[in-house]
């Protein structure tokens, strides 16, 4: 191809398709639980763990995802985590909601998660474990009257 000419029919140098638009996750995939989400995002952190809410968020991104409870989970989704670390977060809260549907806790979890539309249009897999968890819980959940209506919500429009 010479100087100044413009490639063709949108096909990358190697041949291939250019992606467009975001990933999608169609199938379950593995996240390394013993690294943090500043290792996996390769996130530098100056700030030290403390009590305010910079040093909670700090403690939550330095601790490896496996070890991360359902408060700081709740924190960092509140603070607007990423679609790139919520990807990586999904794992965990994911098994987080399944143990605490046995336990009936996890509410704030479970809302916050609802209203991650764009997470969903891109992990249908997740999403689909999501539905899942929701018919498991549904006795509980209509115990809580304004978690029952997201979650209708949620599952008539994953349908």
């Amino acid at each position: 191809m010479g100087k100044g000419q413009k490639r063709r029919g949108g096909k990358s140098a190697r041949g291939r398709k250019k992606q467009t638009g975001a990933q999608i996750h169609r199938k379950a995939y593995w996240v390394n639980l013993s690294q943090s989400l500043a290792q996996h995002r390769g996130w530098t952190c100056d700030e030290a763990p403390g009590p305010g809410l910079r040093g909670r968020w700090s403690a939550a991104v330095q601790r490896p995802l496996g070890q991360l409870d359902v408060a700081q989970l709740v924190l960092l989704l509140t603070q607007g985590v990423d679609a790139d670390s919520l990807h990586l977060l999904w794992p965990v809260i994911h098994a987080r909601l399944e143990r605490d549907a046995a336990a009936g806790t996890g509410s704030s979890l479970l809302a916050l998660m609802l209203g991650q539309r764009q997470f969903w249009s891109t992990h249908p897999h997740a999403q689909t474990q999501m539905v899942e968890l929701l018919e498991a819980r549904r006795d509980a959940l209509a115990r809580a009257p304004g978690l029952e209506s997201l979650a209708r919500d949620f599952t008539e429009r994953s349908s």
